[in-house]
């Protein structure tokens, strides 16, 4: 059934005609002005790169098609975020998006001891709950704040978060090749490759998903450290003047946040 299926879908997608460099510059311009329909001819225009990432993730304990799902999603927000500005082919910065979806779904769906439906379906509520949010006030949410508007306790949302952490660790490396890793901390600060932009954006978004865990100040000193609200990462020093607290006070509640990341998330 799932293989009919995948077979009409890749019949029906080899049917759309891929974009010129023109027209998907014009369409990413018509995307920026607000035009649904331009957003929705590059997502079209792209599936096949989804269907061609996903095969790469195929044999991890999630279904081609579901993982295609998951990518298409990906694809969305790149579609939503995308800017010309940022000086790469929309695939290339697509391809980012459309990675962190899969994995997350892999990490998430292909667990010994599979969770319930509903958590999954929460989670995916907080992801967009964060977003709105985090337009709205121009800074990332606490987690008050989120469990408010998800009509959930705070200690709801933190359980719900400890079960479907996702695997970004605050200080991760980003790159395939050893001599390419870095950390993540240190790429944020300043970056001028397109690629490594997009997938540093989009590990920002699970790191955002993660802070639930964690008190008011820890939230607020990893959120300036790392740069969510406004892109630019804080030193210690700037962070401890804002509290009004020793920069050495401001390191050590920094890396009990990293502790408390890292025990949820081998624990998950």
């Amino acid at each position: 059934m799932e293989s009919d299926s995948l077979g009409l879908y890749l019949k029906e997608i080899g049917r759309i005609p891929l974009l010129s460099a023109e027209q998907e510059v014009e369409l990413a311009q018509r995307i920026q002005a607000g035009d649904a329909e331009a957003k929705q001819q590059m997502i079209q225009a792209n599936l096949r790169l989804v269907v061609a990432i996903a095969k790469k993730y195929q044999n991890r304990g999630v279904p081609l098609l579901d993982l295609i799902q998951e990518g298409s999603f990906g694809l969305n927000t790149a579609a939503e975020k995308y800017d010309l500005a940022q000086g790469c082919k929309f695939s290339t910065y697509a391809y980012w998006w459309i990675r962190q979806s899969m994995t997350r779904a892999v990490m998430l769906q292909s667990r010994t001891i599979r969770l319930p439906s509903q958590i999954y379906e929460q989670y995916n509520r907080l992801q967009k709950t964060q977003r709105k949010l985090s337009n709205k006030l121009s800074r990332t949410p606490t987690s008050a704040e989120l469990a408010e508007a998800m009509e959930l306790s705070v200690e709801q949302l933190r359980k719900m978060l400890q079960h479907v952490q996702v695997p970004a660790s605050l200080d991760m490396e980003v790159g395939e090749k050893k001599r390419e890793k870095d950390r993540l901390v240190d790429l944020i600060k300043g970056n001028d490759n397109p690629a490594e932009r997009a997938e540093i954006a989009s590990t920002k978004e699970s790191i955002r998903a993660m802070l639930g865990i964690l008190k008011e100040r820890q939230q607020y000193i990893v959120s300036q450290r790392f740069g969510l609200d406004d892109g630019e990462a804080k030193s210690f020093q700037a962070i401890s003047e804002r509290l009004g607290i020793t920069r050495e006070r401001t390191r050590q509640i920094y890396h009990q946040a990293m502790q408390r990341l890292t025990q949820m998330y081998n624990a998950a």
